[in-house]
């Protein structure tokens, strides 16, 4: 899969993991992410996305 193709997939799977990490918390608490601002959240996707890359570049 080409990299242009894969940074989009790599962006849901980010939200996914952010997700599915919101529903598993305990009921009446708040989440870390609740703290986090919009653009807090777009850094770490970039993030991610970049480690993801790189990760797949060195074949790991």
């Amino acid at each position: 899969m080409s990299l242009e193709k894969a940074v989009p997939e790599l962006k849901k799977a980010f939200y996914a993991q952010i997700q599915s990490l919101q529903t598993t918390s305990e009921p009446n608490t708040s989440s870390t992410l609740d703290l986090l601002t919009k653009e807090e959240i777009k850094e770490l996707e970039a993030l991610w996305v970049e480690w993801n890359v790189y990760k797949r570049k060195q074949g790991v």
